[in-house]
């Protein structure tokens, strides 16, 4: 179960649930068409990454030095995915278009980054992390994440708006 986090701005600091403390933000395109996922802003409430780890085939992973997920990047995110990153709303070679939305379910602690807008996980596949597990569709497409014990897994207040 997930503590609530106090949060702060200017002169208004209140209790806010644990869900409200997670806020994925992402980055696509680069040369190698990658899709950068953020957990936590870097360098931010002494956020710092000192690990980065390959915990699947072109899946790395960033940590703090208590192990602390920030970031994934997906290397070859293009034809790794159930999404294109065309600035189209319309589906592109049977691709749907990235549109990166979050749940949190409290009961379990799990933080689920769907790529599509959909909630669909689809089939679970473990990483080198045991927190990190990987959704994919029944042709091995990337479409998901999960974060196992999210409040644990990811510094805490790091992502929350200023």
């Amino acid at each position: 179960m997930c503590p609530d986090t106090t949060y702060s701005t200017h002169a208004n600091t209140r209790a806010l649930p644990c869900w409200c403390r997670f806020n994925v933000r992402y980055a696509a395109g680069g040369e190698y068409e990658s899709l950068d996922i953020y957990f936590a802003k870097a360098n931010r409430s002494g956020v710092r990454i000192v690990n980065t780890n390959h915990i699947a085939p072109g899946l790395l992973a960033d940590f703090t030095a208590s192990e602390q997920l920030v970031s994934l990047e997906l290397e070859g995110a293009a034809q790794d995915t159930v999404c294109h990153f065309y600035d189209t709303d319309q589906c592109v070679g049977h691709k749907q278009p990235l549109a990166i939305t979050w749940d949190y379910d409290p009961a379990s602690g799990d933080l689920f980054v769907y790529l599509t807008g959909g909630k669909a996980v689809g089939h679970l596949r473990h990483t080198e992390d045991p927190r990190v597990l990987i959704g994919t569709t029944d042709e091995g497409l990337w479409q998901a994440f999960v974060v196992r014990d999210a409040a644990q897994s990811i510094p805490a207040g790091a992502s929350q708006a200023a």
